[in-house]
């Protein structure tokens, strides 16, 4: 099996694979729901594992459907493999045509199992299955509701419960950090019963903003010539996550790239001629203009249901409108704060004055941001969004 792009998140490697070997389902258990259990194959001969088990509430296949995390260490020992595991439910008397038990890892010290594990048979799962991940890469998560599956009605000997992890909704986090969803369940052995919430844990990684070494410089005026009517547009900065972070886990066009499953959200920017004026009398000559900057509410509309990417004045950059588990803020990777968002992304109309003296030549150019958000093939993702700020730039000839 070919290996996937891998992508460093500070001292954590990460990858997807949409390739599993079915642990167990729950056919023929006598369950009122029905339920199948995957586990992710590893890559990198081991060194990117899965966090644990995949639960779906479906008898569908995994394989090529969906996608799930892989992590490995970068060079900073991020990871650990567990030193046993905690047997929590089995099997035993179910109609199913298969033994299976489920296990909860055993983290080493400093270190945070994030999530459960069903393996087949009675023994407890290899040792380098899963990753242990260190706590300080990781936070507190959510369970889904509903859960996942039970085994009301199975008739088994034992009792189960199972809960998809996610990202805590609505949660602000620090600088420059975002959630990543694993893909990973926490089980209880109570049919109805809700885990304790401190087993939740999603991975929680630095995604620091890639800045590029050419930035748009405000225009000058060189001769009494009519300026061109825009710079060149260029890509300022650009932050790059897992498709998970926009898209659901089953989002087809990713997966039909899962060679490469990350994703690019990028600033082009460049500079508008708003006016310009040659003066050839003896007076000064005054003109205005107005400009629309900043953000509508259907430009963001638009742009959040095409590409993922939520874009308003109010929460600034936000990734992951399409999935369950909520939107995740990039206002640092892009510099924004709660209050420079309000001002560059409020849509507004202002005006500007140029006053041009005799003999001179005066412009006055407008910021001009264009969002994108982009697949690893450089294919675009939806729409752009094009649109002013309020910067202005003035220049004059001769200075």
């Amino acid at each position: 099996m070919s290996n996937n792009t891998v992508q460093p998140y500070g001292p954590l490697l990460v990858t997807l694979t949409c390739k599993y070997d079915l642990a167990w389902s729950d056919a023929g258990s006598g369950a009122d729901k029905d339920g199948s259990f995957w586990t992710p194959k590893s890559q990198n001969n081991g060194r990117l594992r899965p966090l644990g088990s995949v639960a779906i509430r479906s008898y569908a296949g995994a394989n090529d459907n969906r996608a799930t995390i892989l992590v490995g260490d970068n060079g900073q020992r991020a990871v650990a493999s567990p030193t046993g595991y905690s047997w929590i439910y089995d099997s035993t008397g179910t109609g199913s045509g298969s033994f299976a038990c489920v296990w909860r890892p055993i983290a080493p010290a400093g270190y945070v199992a994030m999530g459960d594990v069903l393996w087949g048979g009675r023994n407890a799962p290899p040792l380098d299955h899963v990753w242990c991940v260190r706590s300080d890469l990781v936070t507190q998560g959510e369970y889904t509701s509903p859960q996942v599956w039970n085994d009301n009605g199975s008739g088994g000997e034992h009792s189960v419960g199972i809960w998809a992890v996610q990202p805590l909704r609505g949660a602000r986090y620090d600088a420059d950090k975002v959630p990543f969803f694993a893909d990973t369940f926490i089980s209880i052995n109570h049919a109805d019963t809700v885990p304790n919430n401190g087993l939740a844990r999603v991975l929680l990684l630095p995604v620091p903003a890639q800045l590029s070494d050419i930035v748009p410089l405000p225009p000058v005026l060189t001769s009494h010539t009519a300026p061109t009517t825009t710079t060149s547009l260029e890509k300022e900065r650009e932050v790059k996550l897992p498709f998970i972070c926009l898209f659901p886990p089953t989002d087809r066009p990713s997966i039909d790239r899962i060679d490469n499953p990350f994703c690019s959200i990028q600033r082009w920017g460049s500079w508008s001629l708003s006016m310009w004026d040659d003066n050839t009398t003896s007076r000064d000559q005054d003109s205005s203009t107005s400009t629309t900057v900043g953000v509508s509410d259907s430009q963001s509309e638009e742009f959040s249901h095409s590409a993922g990417i939520k874009i308003t004045s109010g929460a600034g950059i936000s990734v992951g409108v399409f999935n369950a588990s909520g939107s995740y803020e990039l206002n640092y990777q892009f510099t924004y704060t709660s209050s420079t968002s309000r001002e560059l992304l409020s849509s507004k109309t202002v005006t500007r004055n140029l006053k041009t003296p005799p003999g001179k030549a005066c412009a006055l150019w407008v910021r001009h941001f264009v969002f994108r958000s982009v697949r690893a093939d450089g294919s675009n993702i939806g729409y752009d969004l094009p649109f002013d700020v309020n910067v202005f730039n003035h220049a004059e000839f001769p200075a």
